[in-house]
């Protein structure tokens, strides 16, 4: 019995059709002496081919996906490219590891995809070991040395893909671990010219060579973020102040932390080594016209304190600083450097570092008289001792608006109550420390310990029209 067998061809010198595609043309008996042909027709209309999405559509596409993976908290991977054991590892399913997903992994799909993905990948680096910090360095260090001056840009990559670099996490105890630490830092800063934030850990302090490193390199203008120095200013033997020379040379600074060692007790301040001829020494100002925010802690004086206190900081809106009382100069100047620049602060935290055993000095008491357009002060558990601003200031209300306590006590509730005459633009107290009860509570449960000193803070404030806000911003769960 005969069978018949259905064959399809391409005919070379067939024409094309009006669409563009060559007919598909069928062959059902292909071994009849006159085999006909038979067309076949496409039931569905062909979909055109998709365009080739841009680069600038495929980097903002691998952005939000690499800040989707950085919420979520799963990417543990250095910026070395080496993992930590909690990414490397992955999960266990059903007997199987499955290999938990990583932002790295996008430089491992394709080569289009890793040249659009690793100057992403590099943009933000956190570096969490000294083995991470030291195969970084030797990564960017062996770059730099294979690259060659043929090329239009004079600075090596990775090295100048990284805008961001973190060690907040990176634990220093060891005088050899600092000694390491120091050395890959003097080593590495040079490489990194479009830096423009940086986050040090405040278990290590910088040496006078690897703060030169850092503000003597290509592109130090554009830091604009220096977070987490440790500095002891008392450890300069001779020669000018390395952080004052740093601050100096970053002229684009917006944001600037220090961190200093702290006193003991009052005898070892008025025993600190700076005069009142250094304070007239040191009297050449910086020029840091973006400078908007301020953190100097535990440092009642320091040859940084001084320049700052005598320079123009006309972008100057938020200070975070350790108040020493009314101690004069030169023990402290932080007197000295609210007076110069109270009239462009806006915001001001006075907060004392943890340690022990903690000393918490006041404020000085003519804090308001100081800074008549500050609109939000952070207080510590030291009270409301201040001069009346409108002794000074005649009879212009007080622009303060927002004040930040830690725990309410009767105590700073008097001290509050007689201070509200002098600030009658205040609209709101926050507590940092304690939040509302849970509206399962009993009514007699709420008036016991600081949940019924809020509620005694409440009744008071709002007859002066002023809110009462706990730590998440509430203001009352049972209005």
């Amino acid at each position: 019995m005969a069978t018949a067998t259905l064959t399809t061809e391409t005919k070379a010198y067939t024409n094309t059709t009006e669409s563009g595609r060559t007919p598909v043309l069928l062959q059902p008996r292909r071994y009849a002496r006159f085999a006909g042909l038979i067309v076949l027709v496409p039931l569905l209309p062909q979909h055109a081919p998709l365009k080739p999405l841009p680069a600038e559509v495929w980097r903002k596409i691998l952005m939000l996906a690499m800040t989707a993976d950085e919420k979520d908290g799963s990417d543990k991977q250095g910026a070395d490219g080496s993992q930590s054991n909690t990414a490397f590892k992955g999960t266990v399913e059903r007997g199987r590891a499955v290999h938990k997903w990583s932002k790295w992994d996008l430089s491992l799909v394709c080569k289009e995809l890793r040249n659009i993905a690793l100057p992403l990948l590099y943009t933000n680096c956190s570096i969490q070991s000294i083995l991470s910090l030291s195969r970084f360095t030797a990564l960017l260090y062996s770059a730099d040395q294979k690259w060659d001056s043929i090329r239009r840009i004079p600075y090596s990559t990775p090295g100048r893909w990284v805008s961001s670099l973190s060690m907040t996490d990176l634990e220093v105890t060891t005088i050899s671990e600092t000694r390491t630490v120091d050395d890959l830092l003097s080593m590495l800063f040079p490489l990194l010219p479009f830096l423009t934030r940086l986050e040090l850990s405040l278990s290590m302090q910088l040496s006078r060579r690897a703060m030169g490193s850092l503000g003597l390199r290509d592109g130090a203008q554009n830091l604009k973020c220096l977070r987490g120095v440790k500095y002891d200013p008392s450890t300069i033997l001779s020669g000018e102040d390395p952080l004052t020379e740093l601050v100096a040379c970053c002229s684009g600074i917006e944001e600037l932390e220090v961190v200093g060692i702290g006193v003991e007790d009052l005898e070892a301040l008025n025993s600190f080594q700076f005069g009142k001829d250094d304070i007239h020494a040191t009297s050449a100002s910086l020029c840091l016209p973006q400078l908007h925010t301020l953190t100097i802690l535990a440092t009642p004086t320091s040859p940084l304190l001084m320049r700052l206190t005598n320079s123009s900081l006309p972008s100057l809106r938020t200070v975070v600083i350790t108040p020493y009382g009314d101690i004069p100069a030169p023990q402290s100047i932080i007197p000295n450097f609210l007076a110069a620049h109270g009239q462009v602060i806006r915001t001001l935290v006075l907060h004392t570092p943890k340690s022990w055993p903690i000393i918490r000095y006041p404020p000085p008491r003519g804090l308001l008289c100081l800074m008549p357009k500050l609109s939000a002060l952070s207080l510590e558990n030291t009270g409301f001792a201040f001069d009346d601003p409108r002794e000074g200031n005649g009879k212009t209300p007080h622009s303060l608006r927002s004040i930040w306590i830690s725990r309410p006590t009767s105590g700073v509730r008097e001290e509050l109550l007689q201070m509200l005459p002098s600030v009658p633009r205040l609209k709101e107290v926050r507590v940092r420390d304690v939040r509302w009860a849970k509206p399962g509570l009993s009514a007699r449960a709420r008036e016991a310990g600081f949940q019924g000193e809020m509620l005694a803070w409440k009744r008071l404030l709002a007859q002066r029209n002023v809110g009462l806000f706990d730590a998440d911003g509430v203001e009352d769960p049972f209005a």
